[in-house]
């Protein structure tokens, strides 16, 4: 593609008077490049994954106005990370496994003896394991669809 067809658009953080300080402070991924950017199926909320960082930062689109809010982050580095998913992301991460809800749901490829994915709820923090049938089943896809179900 040729510089004259690229499409590029830009989404500023939202910076709140109030949250001014705690914005500037806020250093997603810890400075390391974004590798994955998913969105939501109604565009209300973005995941973005830094495999550098091995983080997932959930941001809020704020009231279509081409800006966003961070609000959580799940990190492998992070304390919290054990704490809320108590498990550890696939060293093979993909794409076809990192999906997000407009509700604020988050899957994340996770690994103990068998292939499993975590779901993690950004709401509530609360995580939940989907156990596939087995390690020869391979999962094509996740995505959640417009009526916020998860489909495979």
């Amino acid at each position: 593609m040729d510089d004259d067809n690229k499409l590029e658009h830009l989404i500023q953080i939202e910076e709140e008077e109030e949250e001014e300080e705690l914005a500037t402070e806020f250093n997603p991924h810890n400075g390391k490049s974004v590798t994955m950017i998913v969105t939501s199926p109604r565009m209300e909320y973005i995941a973005t994954w830094s495999e550098e960082d091995k983080s997932i930062v959930g941001w809020k689109i704020v009231d279509n106005e081409q800006q966003l809010k961070h609000e959580y982050i799940i990190s492998q580095n992070n304390n919290n990370y054990d704490e809320k998913l108590g498990l550890n992301m696939d060293e093979n991460f993909t794409y076809k496994h990192f999906t997000v809800s407009d509700n604020k749901f988050v899957t994340v490829p996770i690994y103990e003896e068998k292939k499993k994915i975590g779901i993690f709820d950004f709401k509530t923090k609360n995580q939940l394991t989907l156990n596939l049938p087995g390690p020869e089943f391979d999962v094509g896809c996740l995505a959640f669809i417009e009526s916020g179900e998860f489909i495979m």
